[in-house]
């Protein structure tokens, strides 16, 4: 476009004097604006499935323990296993209940050895037939109420009653050693029971004890054999020893 006899450029209504500033206004205003491109995500067909929502896993650092153990120090001990203690029961009490007639047998036997001992010459032992035997002539006697000797029975017997439980039963029969003549050695009815005590060919014993009814008196026989052959004064020798 010619005004005044100049060339000008008119671009939307502006003028210009030089071609180049027109055409830098023309690129201005004809710039568009930059489009950016999006990518379209493919839509999913419906599967008549209800859709799961994915599960989220929690993340974890490599590296990293999701446990944390508690940081022992110098004092801190590590805690051991708890061990319980067994229980303590009590044992059941037992009570025991002796025959005091079976003792009382007992502690004649002893005391018949612990005499013989004394005199050098071999312990008794217990026999069943001699305690069966003996066993009659006690009740025999608890029967009667009184003491029964028999001298030509087969065994040597000893006899004895007592007013009330027997105590010392042996010593007194062994202190009719009183009647005993050591220097003749004679066997008379007031020392044989310390005869029978001490024979030394006697190799068995046995007693028996009864009472009467009302507990107030106690029988005792003790039977030995061999018998003590008490009319041999050479047997006498050679079985009564001195202590």
């Amino acid at each position: 476009m010619l005004r005044n006899g100049a060339k000008v450029y008119v671009v939307n209504g502006k003028t210009f004097n030089n071609f180049g500033a027109a055409l830098d206004y023309n690129r201005k205003i004809n710039r568009s604006p930059q489009v950016r491109r999006t990518t379209k995500r493919p839509t999913r067909r419906p599967t008549g499935r209800p859709t799961r929502r994915p599960t989220r896993l929690p993340t974890i650092s490599p590296g990293r323990r999701t446990t944390r153990r508690p940081i022992l120090g110098r004092t801190t001990r590590r805690p051991g296993p708890v061990v319980t203690p067994p229980r303590q029961t009590s044992a059941p009490t037992v009570t025991t209940t002796q025959n005091p007639i079976a003792i009382l047998k007992r502690d004649i036997l002893n005391e018949v050895n612990n005499y013989r001992a004394r005199h050098h010459v071999p312990r008794l032992q217990i026999s069943p037939e001699l305690e069966k035997a003996a066993q009659k002539d006690a009740d025999e006697m608890a029967r009667q109420k009184m003491v029964i000797l028999d001298p030509t029975m087969p065994s040597g017997q000893n006899v004895i009653s007592t007013a009330g439980f027997p105590k010392n039963v042996v010593e007194q029969w062994y202190k009719t050693i009183d009647k005993f003549d050591f220097a003749n050695k004679k066997v008379k009815g007031d020392n044989v029971f310390f005869v029978n005590l001490v024979w030394k060919s006697t190799t068995h014993m046995g007693c028996g004890v009864a009472a009467t009814d009302d507990k107030q008196t106690y029988y005792i026989s003790c039977r030995f054999d061999p018998k003590g052959e008490v009319f041999d004064d050479q047997k006498v020798q050679d079985n009564v020893l001195n202590v």
